[in-house]
């Protein structure tokens, strides 16, 4: 398995997604032998769950097949797409109203902007633009990277932040309390 992991680090796979990978493969060597492309097939073939999972399994293995120069022939599954259920703005104004300061910057920004949260993790103070409301967003799942504009404004005051201005650059000092 770590031959597969290896592979994938040098393919420049996201360490999500390596990360992902090793626990279905994990997942796989529990229950039947990696070696034997047959016995994988016919455990995923009969496991009671959707096809949705059965088609990662499927990925994960492909992967590890191709780092360890095993043939097979890779078997179909494919999910079905469904809508996802979108709260109310009413229940998320709710659990934003309950969450922690922390939180509240974070789920306010998602609700604002759409991003997704791993969006949000690469986010640093340069990409924001506090006067204006500005934020440019580095985009997730190799999309083009945009410019969205916050619908409330969240001002510095209200996150806890004093601006500083110094000679080289925008540097935020936390308070605490």
């Amino acid at each position: 398995m770590f031959v597969t992991l290896w592979y994938m680090k040098k393919e420049a796979y996201a360490d999500t997604t390596i990360g992902a990978v090793g626990s279905r493969l994990r997942y796989l060597t529990r229950n039947c032998i990696l070696n034997k492309p047959e016995v994988v097939k016919d455990f995923i073939a009969n496991k009671n769950c959707s096809t949705a999972f059965k088609e990662r399994l499927i990925e994960a293995y492909d992967l590890y097949c191709r780092a360890n120069s095993i043939a097979w022939s890779k078997p179909f599954y494919q999910r079905y797409d469904k809508l996802p259920r979108i709260p109310t703005e009413e229940k998320l104004n709710m659990i934003i109203a309950n969450a922690s300061r922390k939180f509240t910057l974070i789920l306010s920004m998602m609700k604002d902007l759409g991003t997704r949260p791993i969006e949000l993790t690469w986010l640093r103070v340069r990409d924001v633009d506090l006067e204006t409301g500005l934020v440019n967003i580095t985009s997730a799942k190799h999309c083009v990277g945009r410019t969205l504009k916050l619908k409330t404004y969240i001002s510095g005051r209200k996150l806890g932040i004093e601006i500083v201005k110094r000679t080289r650059g925008l540097s935020l000092v936390y308070k605490r309390g």
